[in-house]
């Protein structure tokens, strides 16, 4: 691997389109070697090259989840997603790191602002942490610390950063998972409180019918129904000289005259 200083900044954002390719090939040492021009020295420290992070001072007028659902995203983002949760064995620890700092010259900017945001949304809704998240956020503290100093993150602890990242996607799966049953319960809950009220409606429309209403606007069946003191619906046939039957329902007949009766007691 090539060293450089901090000083050869025209070095530092290079592109290195050749390995954006598709994630699985052979284990290859060729394929997965890794470009120079890729690392800086700080001190005595080797460091990957400098990379920005738009929110490593904050969100400024920014809106979290909009901003965390633009680098959801993005290609680099999924493929930094496969790399990490690889378990397929068809690339070495060593390819599989190679990949993940070096895969496409926008990883490890996507990668860090991911994080930044994730830990941005965790002080937001900490939930319950239990010993490993405290562990976790110490250790993005730490790198964040670094970060905020010299714009880049210590090569050596590519294994550290490697498990934050896991970590904050682990916690967003679970978080969307958790909101989509809660979404799900909702509905389901809405739904069986619809189907509640609607027979209820009915019945208290049913009730009421001879109250309240315009009397000019009723028409003769409901006036009279408005008027009708019975307390069967026998009773009705002694109102008319002639009652036809043919195309009435005698027990829906029944039961209007029935709630009429019992609210008329109350």
């Amino acid at each position: 691997m090539q060293n450089l200083s901090i000083a050869d900044n025209n070095l530092l954002f290079d592109e290195y389109d050749s390995l954006s390719q598709p994630l699985i090939r052979t284990n290859s040492r060729a394929n997965s070697a890794v470009p120079t021009c890729v690392y800086v020295t700080i001190g005595s420290e080797k460091c990957f090259k400098l990379f920005e992070n738009r929110f490593s001072r904050g969100l400024g007028n920014a809106r979290l989840s909009e901003v965390m659902d633009e680098i959801r995203g993005t290609s680099v983002f999924r493929d930094l997603l496969k790399i990490s949760f690889d378990n397929s064995g068809t690339l070495s620890e060593q390819d599989r790191k190679d990949k993940f700092f070096f895969g496409h010259s926008k990883n490890l900017q996507t990668m860090w602002e991911y994080c930044t945001l994730s830990k941005i949304d965790l002080e937001i809704s900490p939930g319950l942490l239990d010993e490993g998240d405290r562990m976790r956020i110490e250790d993005f503290n730490s790198l964040m610390e670094f970060f905020l100093a010299h714009s880049t993150l210590k090569a050596c602890q590519e294994n550290t950063i490697m498990e934050v990242f896991g970590y904050f996607v682990s916690r967003d799966m679970i978080l969307e998972a958790s909101t989509m049953q809660v979404l799900q319960e909702i509905t389901v809950d809405t739904l069986v409180e619809v189907e509640e009220e609607i027979p209820r409606e009915e019945m208290e429309t049913e009730s009421i019918l001879h109250d309240n209403l315009d009397f000019d606007i009723l028409t003769k069946a409901e006036l009279f129904y408005s008027r009708f003191e019975g307390k069967e619906g026998k009773d009705v046939w002694t109102s008319f000289d002639i009652f036809e039957t043919n195309s009435i329902d005698m027990t829906k007949l029944d039961n209007l005259i029935f709630r009429k009766a019992k609210i008329s007691t109350l």
